[in-house]
């Protein structure tokens, strides 16, 4: 399974004690959320392996995550380089 965020290990939880055969309520109170808020999340996300936060609409990332790395790899190993420069470096050493 892939690393979860706090959200979606809670939903993770939810369906996890459903299966053991608790009730939303019990569930919500060892949880400390609200009834409705299991009950939402049993409808919403009723696949106990894909509670992951579903695509949301907005701008599309420029970089890709690797070349985020890369860029930030960069400046770590040259940390007096000055903002204004560091397009042109980049593209220079193709990263």
């Amino acid at each position: 399974m892939p690393k979860l965020t706090d959200r979606e290990l809670m939903r993770y939880k939810v369906h996890t004690l459903t299966e053991a055969g608790h009730s939303p309520q019990q569930i919500a109170k060892q949880l400390k959320k609200q009834v409705r808020w299991v009950k939402d999340t049993l409808k919403n996300y009723p696949d106990p392996n894909h509670v992951q936060d579903k695509p949301r609409s907005g701008r599309k990332r420029i970089l890709k995550e690797i070349q985020v790395e890369n860029m930030l790899d960069y400046v770590k190993e040259h940390p007096k380089i000055k903002r204004r420069k560091l397009p042109a470096v980049l593209k220079k050493e193709k990263l």
